[in-house]
């Protein structure tokens, strides 16, 4: 566990919840507590709450017992480490380790389970690709999977940049947030030899964009890789309409691309990070005509009986049993000729 003087600072630096030693060891015996150095660095420097309510341990994490576990119950496995939800593409969870962990995790109740790089359940899974033409897209996770070796990516990369029906890879990382100087000159040598290669990403703050961030995303920037944003909409962090213009703008600056918006899976240990729908409809309706329609992302909802993303489109359409009327930004209502 992380040392107990150093959580005791970080909470009393950003006013989040003190907890006492026996209770610290509790929440850490059923969910772990991992911060990287880089979080600790930017908490000293920042106190932002926003950063540290992401990793600091909170009550509420044993004490609301409410939620499901950490995987859904759709999830087809054809092998260990493969995962299908939807037609064309699949998952493969590289690894289930992270650089640090996010209090809101959807797999937190697997964080006990220690799984690194497997060069066999990896092999394992890429025949199954091969076999099956319908797959067009690889989405690689974890876990983090840039915490897997330099080497092991590139295995990884190599094999599936060679399927021909295989037409993007996706990287999911929190790297640029919990350790941006794993993005090196090797790593962008490597991740530039493959152009089906993607970067999924997640900032759920501005305050998230340090310098070294800052440096991490342009040197996968100059490697050509494009960089998408994947938000989780978490209270106290980012469910007030300024906060969420806020990150989109700072998202904008850096050249990171808003793409979803998710609701707060209800997972047993993260209800109290948990809005309401109705929130996140007013903050992205709201977006419209606030911001570049670009930064607008998916607000998305996943539901606990499917696991299947339900985007929560903008409803511009007004019911009426004559005209076609329409409602813009400003809440008028016109009839669309």
């Amino acid at each position: 566990m992380e040392k107990l003087i150093e959580l005791e600072q970080f909470a009393k630096l950003t006013d989040c919840q003190l907890l006492t030693n026996q209770e610290l060891e509790k929440i850490d015996s059923v969910y772990p507590i991992k911060i990287s150095q880089h979080l600790k660095e930017m908490i000293k420097i920042t106190s932002s709450k926003a950063i540290a309510s992401q990793f600091l341990p909170n009550l509420n994490e044993i004490q609301d017992l409410t939620g499901i576990g950490a995987f859904f119950p759709d999830e087809i496995h054809n092998t260990k480490l493969l995962v299908q939800k939807y037609p064309n593409r699949c998952m493969i969870y590289t690894t289930s380790i992270c650089f640090a962990n996010c209090r809101f995790c959807s797999r937190k109740e697997k964080w006990n389970d220690y799984n690194s790089f497997s060069y066999y359940l990896f092999d394992e899974a890429y025949s199954e690709i091969c076999k099956n033409n319908y797959f067009h897209e690889v989405l690689l996770t974890g876990g983090d999977v840039l915490t897997n070796s330099d080497e092991q990516i590139e295995y990884m990369l190599r094999k599936l940049s060679q399927i021909k029906h295989i037409k993007t890879i996706r990287l999911a990382t929190r790297a640029f947030t919990s350790n941006p100087l794993r993005i090196s000159s090797k790593l962008c040598e490597i991740l530039d030899r493959y152009n089906k290669v993607i970067i999924v990403t997640q900032f759920n703050s501005a305050d998230e964009f340090g310098s070294d961030t800052k440096k991490a995303l342009q040197m996968i920037q100059k490697a050509g890789l494009p960089v998408l944003n994947q938000s989780v909409l978490l209270k106290g962090i980012n469910d007030e309409l300024s906060l969420m213009i806020e990150l989109l703008e700072t998202c904008a600056e850096n050249r990171v691309i808003p793409y979803y918006l998710f609701h707060c899976f209800n997972i047993k240990g993260v209800q109290h990070f948990r809005t309401n729908v109705n929130r996140g409809i007013d903050i992205t309706n709201s977006l419209v005509g606030n911001i570049g329609g670009w930064l607008i992302p998916r607000y998305t909802l996943i539901p606990s009986s499917t696991g299947l993303k339900i985007p929560m489109c903008s409803n511009g359409f007004v019911e009426s049993e004559t005209n076609f009327l329409v409602k813009d930004y400003t809440g008028r209502i016109i009839e669309y000729i």
